[in-house]
């Protein structure tokens, strides 16, 4: 008996065949030819498949949003294709929820792509208490309801309507995760799970200053919004998001000391090495974190040396051959017969390199200095503005992630218009401009966004629930 076809429809139309004709076909002759029809059959089935798909932003091709786009007058701003196909797919409800903070967190998220929270820069204004002025319940805040009925001064000062301004230093105000038995009044997607919380003591010390769960009251800040600065204010619309970690998180396959000591081609895939030695042959490097490169093959035939694609390095020192650097962050010095780099951040010197000009070529590049460059090789976007990291310490998370406050030089200075170095695939500032940009035609007028990096959002807050 031959081996069955290997197309979907020819094993479909193998099967409707009696058996006696499957047993007699030793030689494959007629599985053959079924599989030829059966891969035109699948080609046809294919394509009817995908033009009832095109039909729809969830399903069609990449190509086919702007048209959706046009129909809707979307303007697009997320970078991410999943961020494009929800602003189409979002477009009218969007408009309708305009304004809203639900609407906000969600165009935050979905274009962002990150998990977002969403607070109001007008809640963390210090006020005075307004006479007659109506409170609200102690319940609506997740607190206990006899809050709104003790006559004890101690314990109607905790009353979460209260606009106490100086902090309780007997109590740590925190976020936590409500119980069953208490109302919801945050819900929050942190670490791919949607948690349903409250703030503890309200008036309380804050545990995390300048996270989500800092619910303090503090004096207007009047500063253009940043990272940093300008967050309380009424006009103020604060977006916490995730700290990305970069290559130091959890998962990633870790090694010690990798060797290439044979006459062939290493490929090596997200992996955090110590240092790698070259004795022989070539390597590839492909989202790789590696602290120290040492290299004395000469390469065979032309080709790189060491070719590293979307890596972090720490130190890189070849004597023979060349290497070959593309969206790549470097953190000390280069030294290398021959360089070829693209979309790379230098932070240490680039030696040897220099000498075998034109041979080589830096473009689109961070560099220290540009006075080793010919002209020619100035014009391709080159820049020395300095970069600023959210971590200098190799190993630790967020090394070699760009900060937010980083010059546009850099963060928006590779070829393409997005972010040079090594997290260029994750495309982490044109997400987080796109937020901001996206949300200018969604908030009420005067109302500004301010991004704010926030670790706690990689946190679930405790369970005080000991029933």
């Amino acid at each position: 008996m031959s081996e069955w076809p290997v197309s979907k429809s020819a094993q479909q139309l193998f099967a409707l065949l009696p058996e006696v004709y499957r047993t007699r076909d030793s030689s494959g002759q007629l599985a053959g030819y079924l599989d030829a029809l059966g891969g035109l059959l699948d080609q046809l089935r294919g394509s009817l498949d995908q033009r009832l798909k095109d039909n729809f932003p969830s399903t069609c091709q990449p190509w086919l949003l702007p048209y959706f786009g046009d129909l809707l007058d979307v303007r697009f701003v997320s970078p991410a294709v999943e961020g494009k196909r929800k602003e189409v797919e979002h477009a009218i409800d969007w408009r309708q929820r305009k304004g809203t903070i639900g609407c906000i967190e969600e165009i935050a998220r979905e274009v962002g792509q990150m998990d977002v929270e969403v607070r109001e820069g007008w809640k963390h204004v210090a006020v005075t208490t307004r006479v007659g002025e109506t409170r609200l319940s102690a319940i609506a805040f997740g607190e206990a309801g006899e809050l709104d009925d003790t006559p004890h001064p101690f314990y109607a000062a905790k009353h979460p309507a209260l606009p106490a301004v100086t902090p309780d230093l007997r109590q740590p105000s925190r976020a936590v995760q409500r119980t069953l038995s208490e109302p919801v009044t945050n819900k929050t997607r942190i670490m791919d799970k949607d948690i349903e919380w409250r703030q503890l003591h309200p008036h309380g010390a804050p545990c995390f200053p300048g996270s989500y769960e800092d619910a303090s009251l503090r004096t207007v800040d009047v500063r253009s919004p940043d990272q940093n600065a300008g967050h309380i204010h009424p006009k103020r619309v604060l977006l916490f998001v995730p700290t990305p970690d970069g290559f130091f998180s959890s998962g990633m396959q870790k090694k010690d000391v990798f060797t290439a000591n044979e006459t062939k081609e290493y490929r090596l895939e997200d992996m955090h090495i110590k240092k790698l030695n070259i004795q022989k042959g070539q390597v590839i490097l492909i989202r790789c974190a590696v602290e120290n490169i040492e290299s004395a093959s000469p390469g065979q035939d032309g080709a790189p040396v060491v070719q590293a694609t979307d890596c972090l390095i720490g130190a890189l020192k070849m004597k023979e051959g060349k290497a070959q650097l593309e969206y790549c962050t470097v953190l000390h010095d280069v030294t290398t017969p021959q360089l070829l780099a693209s979309d790379c951040i230098f932070m240490g010197k680039i030696e040897n390199a220099s000498k075998n000009w034109p041979d080589g070529c830096i473009r689109y590049s961070r560099v220290n200095e540009l006075k080793p460059l010919v002209s020619r090789h100035q014009a391709m976007g080159n820049t020395t503005a300095r970069p600023l990291f959210l971590n200098d310490t190799w190993g630790e998370p967020g090394c070699g992630v760009l900060d937010p406050a980083t010059s546009n030089a850099v963060s928006q200075g590779a070829e393409d218009g997005g972010e040079m170095g090594t997290f260029h695939h994750l495309q982490h500032c044109l997400l987080r401009d796109a937020i901001l940009r996206k949300l200018k035609d969604y908030l009420p007028v005067g109302m500004r966004p301010a991004l704010v990096l926030d670790n706690r959002l990689k946190t679930q807050p405790p369970n005080l629930d000991t029933n």
